[in-house]
This record gives C-alpha cells, structure tokens and sequence, in this order.
C-alpha cells in the first residue's frame, strides 16, 4: 500500500485554462489519481474556492478523492459525507460580516463557511482590523475566513487524519505557499510563478495537470523512497 497523501492546488495545477475562465484536468491526471488511490494513495484536491468554483470536478473525484474546499474548513470524503472543521467561534463573526456587508450594499456570496467579496470592494472596510479575518486574494476575488486558516491548515487537516504518511503539496501561486511550508514534500508545476518554483522541493517537468501526473506517478512507482526517486528523476528539478 502507498502511504502518501499528494494534496493538489486546483487551478493551474491540477486544472489548465484551456480557455479564458474554463479550466480541465487533463485525462492522463484523472487517470493517474485513480491508479494512485487504488493502491492506497490518498488523493486531496485543495482549494481556497468553494464547490461551485471546481465545477463538474467533485463528480469525477467521487468515490476515489478528497476535495478540501475553503482552504479545508470543509473537507469532502470520497463518499461524499462532509467534514466542517470551522472553529466554534466563527458563526457568530460570519454572521457579523454578513450583516455588515448586506447593511452597506456590498455584494457578496457564501460558501460553506468562507464568503466571498470581489477585490474592489474590499478596500477601506477594515475587516482583518475589526475581525479576528484572513483574506485570502485570488485574481480579483477575495475569500473572508476564520484568521489562521489558510492552506497549511488544509496539510494540518489531513496530517491529523493519516498519521505516519509522506505529505506531499503541489501547487503554482503564492497562497500555495503555506500548503509547502507545512508538507513534507513541496512540489511547484512547471508554470508555477517563480517565487514559488523558489521555495518548492522541486519543479516538475510539465505544466499543470501533466505535472501533477508525474508527481502521481512517481509515488506510484517509488512509495515511501518517493524523495529518493524525485532526486534521481529526469522529470523534476530540484531546488532544495
């Protein structure tokens, strides 16, 4: 059995923009994620976004893969039953938000427990002063959630969950960057952006979902040696 957990960012990781704003996960990723898990790998599909954002992805994931929507404060178990790690405090802080933002005319939308704002209208309310808040930006979205939950809080998560297993982040943007700092193994896609290619383990070959392929069927073929193989691997470049 593979005792490796690989969490994947979504857009521009496992996901390629194939048009502007339609993003695909290439066939060889879904069927390297299948092959992976069958053999005891656990597959997490990690975004800050929510389900609505990862479109028709949820019903190919069914049944084989985790999704930890909202940077994990949800987390989808391959049967489809749901995990809220929201801490206690925050419903009446959300509850807060929501009132304030609906009495100022702000649109907004809800997740499961994150809300989601678009950049612009975000400036000059205060609210990581007035509220115990991350904001989280993401190419004119913001995403409003508990402080201290970003996506190391998702490696938190499932570190808790599958003890004694190799951690392995993939991702390409700076809000990946919590998810290496906290997994054992930091792997960035070949169209990462450079700051993050530089704090990465290591830098696959190809771009999004190809690379996470190769990510996949390196812990395939090598388990819990998986560090060892990257170092010797063609398809990876090393960094630290």
């Amino acid at each position: 059995s593979v005792r490796i957990v690989v969490a994947s960012d979504y857009h521009w990781t496992l996901a390629g923009e194939v048009e502007r704003g339609i993003f695909k996960v290439p066939d060889v990723a879904l069927a390297k994620v299948r092959e992976f898990t069958s053999l005891g790998g656990v597959f997490v599909l990690a975004t800050s976004g929510s389900m609505r954002h990862i479109g028709d992805l949820a019903s190919l994931l069914r049944g084989i893969a985790y999704i930890a929507l909202e940077n994990g404060l949800i987390l989808v178990k391959p049967d489809g039953s749901i995990v809220n790690n929201a801490p206690d405090w925050w419903r009446p802080v959300k509850e807060s938000i929501v009132n304030e933002l609906s009495r100022l005319g702000i649109g907004f939308t809800m997740g499961y427990e994150a809300i989601f704002l678009k950049a612009h209208d975000v400036g000059g309310l205060g609210l990581e002063d007035r509220y115990p808040v991350k904001l989280e930006y993401n190419r004119g979205l913001v995403s409003v959630m508990p402080r201290g939950v970003d996506k190391g809080f998702v490696v938190r998560v499932l570190r808790g969950m599958f003890k004694g297993y190799i951690i392995v982040a993939v991702g390409d943007a700076e809000n990946d960057l919590s998810m290496f700092r906290e997994a054992d193994i930091a792997v960035a896609v070949a169209n990462a952006l450079d700051v993050v290619k530089g704090e990465a383990d290591y830098v696959t070959d190809r771009e999004d979902g190809l690379g996470v392929a190769e990510v996949l069927d390196a812990a395939i073929r090598c388990g819990e040696g998986l560090r060892r193989c990257l170092d010797s691997d063609a398809r990876f470049t090393k960094v630290h």
